[in-house]
């Protein structure tokens, strides 16, 4: 009997942080177009020779035997070396069109609400970092498939101006993988025994952990290359990383300095309704009722070459600001006048 056979589409995550000179980690994503079903494989650097060694691990690591593979446009996909590879295993294998990151949706998705949300965008280099990587990558391939729940599309429909999508029940790639009629009872006993050993609260424990000790391998613009490169020691590797300061993440659960709470009370521009706010407070008190949107139209009637509708949405800051304050103020006179 056959084995399951699925279509992926594949893509790197670059970790290069805010350059992309020298050699830096890269993330091979692999995403199951059918289940979802989701793979990290962390490359040392940018290569087609990277990409096969990483397919060759990834082969291992599930009984699927890969059907297809579809990649975008990169240099370290469009290679005689990967298509020799993929005729000898037998995948069928695609390209995107130029410019069209849809043709890929389903990887890119993945590429943002696992790799980078959990990630981040920080530079990684060298093999200390690459393993740490690897480690994180071993424990969240359990955590997401197993147990973390996604929606797939079903349908679209346009009516109108609007897109109407219907989407499925909310389920694990293991569970889409454990109701599908074309995998044979042995993978399923595979999928289901590895499923019974796992405990997600472990998992997410280990998965923070692992994510701390990658992190401090992050470098910041004060920690040069030739600098960590000179490092061979790995305990004298983590005692420079600790004392250097990581600076700001982009993304959740890692330590950051806040932004200053100060707020703002200068502007920036010069305030388009300087001269005919009075009026406007005068209107605004006599009809309560009237709104920015009409205001704004008596403006361009008055002053045409002064206000136009680019304008309505400062009116409206302006207005909802004032009947607050008025708000404000009635209330405390009330207190006042009641004490």
């Amino acid at each position: 009997m056959m084995s399951y056979q699925v279509f992926f589409e594949a893509d790197l995550v670059a970790h290069c942080g805010d350059r992309v000179d020298g050699a830096f980690l890269n993330t091979l994503v692999l995403t199951d177009i059918a289940s979802g079903w989701t793979e990290c494989l962390p490359l040392l650097h940018k290569s087609e020779a990277q990409v096969i060694e990483a397919l060759n691990v990834f082969e291992q690591l599930l009984p699927f035997n890969m059907l297809g593979l579809d990649t975008d446009n990169g240099s370290e996909f469009i290679k005689y070396e990967l298509l020799k590879f993929c005729e000898i295993k037998k995948i069928t294998f695609t390209r995107s069109r130029a410019y069209r990151k849809n043709d890929q949706a389903h990887v890119e998705e993945k590429n943002g609400s696992i790799v980078r949300k959990l990630i981040g965008y920080d530079r990684y280099e060298g093999r200390h970092a690459w393993h740490a990587l690897a480690e994180v990558y071993a424990v969240l391939r359990l955590y997401v498939n197993f147990f973390q729940l996604s929606m797939k599309l079903i349908s679209k429909e346009r009516r109108g101006a609007k897109v109407h999508k219907s989407y499925d029940k909310a389920q694990t790639p293991y569970q889409r993988l454990m109701s599908c009629t074309h995998i044979n009872q042995e993978i399923k006993n595979q999928l289901r025994n590895q499923y019974e050993r796992l405990n997600p609260v472990i998992l997410l424990e280990n998965l923070k952990k692992l994510q701390d000790k990658f992190w401090q391998f992050a470098w910041n613009k004060n920690m040069l290359a030739e600098e960590n490169s000179k490092i061979k020691n790995e305990e004298t590797l983590s005692q420079v990383l600790q004392l250097k300061k990581i600076e700001e993440r982009q993304y959740k659960r890692t330590p950051k300095p806040r932004k200053s709470l100060d707020i703002r009370t200068w502007r920036t521009r010069q305030d388009p309704f300087e001269n005919v706010w009075g009026d406007l407070e005068i209107r605004l008190t006599l009809e309560p009722h009237c709104t920015a949107k009409t205001l704004l139209d008596q403006l361009i009637e008055q002053f045409p070459t002064t206000y136009s509708s680019k304008h309505l949405r400062t009116l409206q800051r302006r207005v909802a600001e004032w009947r607050t304050n008025q708000i404000k103020e009635r209330y405390i006179a009330t207190i006042i006048f009641a004490g």
